[in-house]
């Protein structure tokens, strides 16, 4: 729900540093799935992994800066 209080939260933090928020499902190994499975408001935020899981893994600097940003704002109520 994008209405929804996290998420809100969660766009507002990535447009104060000029980031474009996606809403997007992502499958994959998170405690979010039990969680939204159970009715619980989720969000969650990559980091700018890349090829995740394999030899070939590697991450993009820029956007774990950007990422570490989010989550500053967001543990700050800023």
């Amino acid at each position: 729900d994008e209405h929804d209080p996290s998420v809100v939260a969660a766009r507002e933090a990535l447009e104060a540093i000029g980031c474009r928020p996606r809403f997007d499902v992502s499958n994959g190994g998170l405690d979010a799935n039990w969680m939204a499975a159970n009715g619980i408001p989720t969000v969650t935020l990559g980091c700018g992994q890349n090829d995740i899981h394999t030899t070939d893994e590697w991450l993009d600097l820029k956007t774990y800066d950007a990422a570490c940003a989010v989550a500053r704002r967001l543990a700050t109520c800023n």
